[in-house]
């Protein structure tokens, strides 16, 4: 089976989309955690 480049470079688009979403799903989480403790620091 050989796929042409239109369905290769949706392929492509896809898995990179997944991987942006993965990192920024990890960035909000880590920022999530940043206010936290700034938030215990204040009120600790």
């Amino acid at each position: 089976m050989t796929l042409t480049f239109k369905e290769t470079a949706e392929d492509i688009k896809e898995q990179l989309l997944w991987l942006m979403l993965e990192n920024y799903k990890e960035r909000i989480a880590q920022k999530a955690l940043e206010l936290n403790n700034e938030g215990e620091k204040k009120t600790g």
